[in-house]
């Protein structure tokens, strides 16, 4: 794989989580999105509410990582 297949395959995902609070939610989102396949980078911001992630967007996509903060029991929705 050649660094310019690497860079087309990385996609950035935000999401806006306005329930999370603490570090336990932020524990417990980052658990649930490490699960899926195809996460790079992971950043959760406690301050913004913003989570930040970097995928490999031929294994996984924007709305997996919504469904795995919504599964992780929060309310949240992708921002651009």
């Amino acid at each position: 794989m050649t660094l310019t297949e690497i860079a087309v395959n990385r996609k950035i995902v935000k999401i806006k989580c306005t329930e999370m609070s603490c570090d336990a939610c932020k524990r417990s989102i980052t658990k649930s999105i490490n699960q899926l396949r195809g996460i790079k980078s992971l950043d959760i911001d406690l301050e913004t509410k913003i989570i930040t992630a970097i995928i490999d967007d031929t294994m996984t996509d924007e709305q997996s990582v919504l469904n795995a903060v919504v599964g992780a029991g929060y309310e949240a929705e992708i921002i651009n």
